[in-house]
């Protein structure tokens, strides 16, 4: 295997360095590796990469140091750099603790990095170290997964778990996922439809991912079209759909969504709301919508209650699709962890009232990559002496998080001056084209360090960030744990490290809590804007349709605005939780008429519940007072929880961090990657294994899809026997053609042998069942059933194809017992099998019809015969 370092080494020590040529086989590299050894790898090839833009001016001096000193404490190894580089950044490599070690020889200098040593920071000696921290359990995959990706194994049993549910769950259901970051949930978006399309190859309806954030919608929607190659043309490809994206493709979209041959779009809530939500109603009307997927769906209670209310308005958005699609419309929630709270809400918002269409898989565990460091500064000058001493000495990529927009531009100003280059800044005020290049920059390594507000990072799948660097208080114990899992995700350590100025930052924060909820006397003077403004209402019995960028009366002057209209549906949303309204749909979007000189507007649909509350202010105080107060109560709890794990820590830690992460994600299974009680009872890392847990109160039954003769045969019983006399009858050629020929009828749930997945003989398998990606099924070891393993079988036609061992065969028989009422199921079994429990051979104690493999060969279609499946 190619020693990159050694590599690294000869480039650095030749006259005339070919930056690019090495270059080249970065992706040839990658492949060779994992763990440690790729996370080491990646860093030789940003810093070769830097050392390419040296010359040009697009790496600064504290860049190279910087990276210089990453990959000498990743290899733990000496590197010798050129005498003329070194004397370039001589200067920057004292403050990355990086000096020379050897006099200068030949025109190098050998270079030695030391630990970082620091007078506010403890234990930072070992906190550049690499180590794996996330061990994944991988599984078995299936003839989907390895027709789109060449995959033959999901990363986890949880993984799995969760894509079947996307697979098979009922019309008219609504599925929360959680799985760990870096898990893979976004697989549980793209496989079915892909498999649904073959790739884009043809027209099977449309999926609909909600996105919160631009960068997350290019960089799912890159992450798509990587599967998609194959597809027709353009209507047949994965979308984004961002402020960016031009006319002509905005058309493709609409179309593509309005017939059903797109297969997948990614867009925001407003988005979704806006100009979207016309085709998005027609297509499901036509019954060409597939799914409607909310990604990072926590966010749904965390933001959508004041801030961006379209998350919350989305739920009568969804009523609308599922009212237009007769109850039809699938729902998906994706998110990496959640709390209960959050969870309440989403159940309520998203899903039916009857428990059967609720689906939860869940496999929360907390971060085990992450190692977390925190420290209060006196002052404002120390904290900064502090970010930019940590931030020459922690690894890349890195993302320093500050609280307001300005705030990032102010600290990218300092960093120029202290000679970085590589950096950029990523907030709520950069505008979608900018976004659009930062995130590229960002995903191929052309930048190592972001100075963002929480608009950056969100589900982002960069695997290799490093480093986490928090220079204010976030919201909530919720926002800095989603912030902080921006990193590790290649399952290696990474660090969060917090520099706060407490009583400052926290009053900092809570003003900008106060100011992001309404008063009680503010709200009701937008509700009689709303109310009373004129053109602003329309009145159908107790139903209103209100104009939502309508002003408050005494405010006239306030210009319109999506700020304004955000207000307004926050009122409204306030309201709705005081049980005074109900919102029955969607804010409609109205052209503006240049003929009337009328403007664009929004409109909303609600239904008065409490007419004297509406109407009268004290009554509306009243009623809306303890919901608002209890709102804010509750945010600025959650603040003061974030403030108070963070002091805890760094007055003398008492507990792992984890344990107090663990009050908010109560599900979730322990795991820290060091904190300060880890460190100071010498516990480096631990993790708990992740706990599968899955509510799936109604298992959907199906039958045979196939019109074929032996549809017409299991119509007649639906239990039939397939014998075979052969000795090699299990793992053999034709048997797994014979498998993959019946998840072509119709039969969806595979149940075989462990041995038979293992080895030559899965690989075989899988691409037998590859050859028809299409056709959706589930391919389950036996001893899944049969063991400890919780797993979920559902009633679906099924195939089980027994073990040569009589013991084993009864097992699993006895196990699968419960699965054999009202649904097709093939035995699949060898003549001579016994079964002691029945006391007789199975052939002759269990019901059912009895084939041979032959005979019922001749009642499938549309394969004649075996050759058809040489894959060998």
């Amino acid at each position: 295997m190619t020693d990159i370092f050694e590599d690294l080494q000869a480039l650095l020590m030749s006259e005339q360095p070919q930056y690019a040529a090495f270059l080249m086989k970065r992706q040839v590299v990658f492949t060779q590796f994992d763990g440690v050894a790729l996370a080491r790898s990646r860093s030789v090839f940003r810093l070769v990469q830097a050392l390419h833009g040296f010359d040009e001016d697009n790496a600064g001096t504290m860049d190279i140091a910087v990276l210089l000193r990453q990959v000498i404490r990743a290899y733990q190894r000496r590197l010798r750099i050129p005498i003329r580089l070194w004397m370039q950044i001589e200067q920057r490599c004292q403050d990355v603790s990086v000096r020379q070690v050897d006099l200068e020889q030949d025109g190098l200098i050998e270079l030695q990095a030391d630990p970082w040593e620091t007078d506010w920071l403890a234990h930072t000696e070992l906190i550049d170290t690499l180590a794996v921290r996330r061990s994944d359990h991988t599984v078995i995959g299936d003839g989907m997964l390895y027709a789109m990706t060449t995959w033959s194994r999901y990363r986890s049993q949880a993984q799995k778990v969760a894509v079947s549910a996307g697979l098979f769950a009922m019309p008219g259901s609504t599925t929360l996922i959680t799985l760990p970051t870096g898990s893979g949930k976004s697989l549980c978006s793209l496989l079915p439809i892909w498999s649904a399309t073959k790739g884009g190859q043809i027209k099977a309806g449309t999926t609909i991912v909600i996105v919160p954030t631009v960068s997350l919608a290019l960089d799912q929607e890159r992450q798509a079209r990587s599967f998609f190659t194959h597809s027709v043309n353009a209507e047949y490809t994965p979308h984004s759909f961002t402020g960016s994206t031009s006319s002509d493709v905005r058309i493709t979209i609409e179309r593509g969504i309005r017939y059903g041959t797109m297969p997948i779009v990614f867009v925001s809530p407003e988005a979704i709301l806006g100009s979207l939500a016309e085709p998005c109603l027609e297509a499901a009307q036509r019954g060409t919508l597939h799914s409607f997927i909310i990604d990072e769906a926590h966010l749904v209670e965390t933001w959508g209650a004041g801030f961006r209310t379209e998350f919350q308005l989305l739920s009568g958005f969804r009523r609308e699709l599922m009212k237009a699609s007769n109850g039809q419309l699938r729902t998906v929630l994706l998110s990496a962890t959640i709390s209960s709270k959050a969870e309440d809400v989403l159940k309520t918002l998203f899903a039916e009232a009857s428990t059967e269409h609720w689906i939860r898989i869940q496999a929360d565990q907390l971060r085990p990559e992450i190692g977390y460091w925190l420290n209060i500064a006196d002052t404002a000058e120390q904290r900064e002496t502090q970010v930019i001493d940590a931030l020459a000495h922690l690894p890349r990529p890195a993302i320093l998080y500050l609280t307001e927009p300005e705030d990032a531009e102010a600290w990218y100003e300092k960093l120029i001056t202290h000679g970085f280059k590589r950096l950029a800044t990523y907030t709520g005020k950069t505008d979608a084209a900018e976004r659009e290049r930062l995130i590229h920059e960002w995903m191929d390594d052309k930048r190592d360090l972001m100075i963002a507000t929480s608009a950056f990072g969100l589900g982002i799948d960069k695997p290799d960030v490093r480093t986490i660097l928090h220079a204010c208080l976030p919201d909530s114990i919720a926002r800095f744990y989603q912030e902080v899992g921006r990193a590790g995700r290649d399952g290696c350590s990474a660090i969060s490290l917090t520099c706060l100025l407490a009583q400052k930052d926290y009053q900092r924060a809570k003003g900008m809590l106060s100011t992001a909820r309404i008063t009680t006397d503010r709200a009701f003077e937008r509700w009689q804007g709303m109310q009373k403004g004129q053109q602003s209402i329309q009145y159908q019995g107790d139903d209103l349709v209100l104009n939502l960028d309508a002003t408050p009366l005494a405010e006239q002057h306030l210009r319109r605005s999506p700020m304004n209209r955000n207000w307004n549906e926050h009122v409204l949303l306030l309201m709705k939780r005081a049980g005074i309204i109900d919102l029955l749909a969607i804010p409609k979007y109205a052209e503006s008429d240049t003929q009337t000189q009328t403007q664009a507007t929004h409109r909303l649909q609600v239904k008065v519940l409490q007419h004297h509350a509406v109407n009268d202010e004290a009554t509306f105080a009243k009623t809306v007072g303890p919901w608002r107060n209890d709102e804010r109560f509750g945010l600025e709890h959650d603040l003061s929880r974030l403030l108070n794990l963070i002091e805890q820590a760094t007055r003398g830690p008492s507990q792992c961090i984890a344990q107090s992460l663990s009050e908010a994600y109560p599900d979730a299974s322990l795991a820290c990657g060091g904190c300060p009680s880890c460190r100071q009872h010498m516990f480096m890392s631990y993790a708990k294994p992740s706990r599968l847990s899955f509510t799936w109160e109604h298992i959907p039954q199906s039958n045979l899809e196939s019109t074929s003769a032996l549809a017409v045969l299991i119509e007649q019983s639906p239990t039939v026997l397939v014998v075979s006399t052969e000795a090699q009858w299990i793992d053999s050629r034709e048997t797994h053609a014979f498998l993959a020929k019946l998840v072509v009828q119709g039969f969806r749930q595979l149940i075989v042998p462990d041995n038979l997945l293992e080895g030559p003989s899965g690989s075989a398998l899988l691409t037998s069942l590859a050859r028809n990606p299409d056709h959706q099924h589930l391919l389950i070891p036996s001893s899944w059933v049969t063991g400890a393993h919780d797993y979920p079988l559902l009633s679906i036609p099924s195939i089980i194809l027994y073990p040569s061992e009589n013991m084993l065969a009864d097992r699993l028989y006895q196990h699968l017992k419960p699965l054999f009422r009202n649904i097709p199921v093939l035995h699949l079994i060898h003549a001579s099998l016994y079964l002691q429990s029945e006391h007789g051979f199975f052939k002759d104690r269990v019901n059912g019809i009895t084939h041979s493999f032959e005979s019922l060969e001749q009642l499938m279609t549309p394969f004649n015969s075996f050759d058809d499946f040489n894959l060998y």
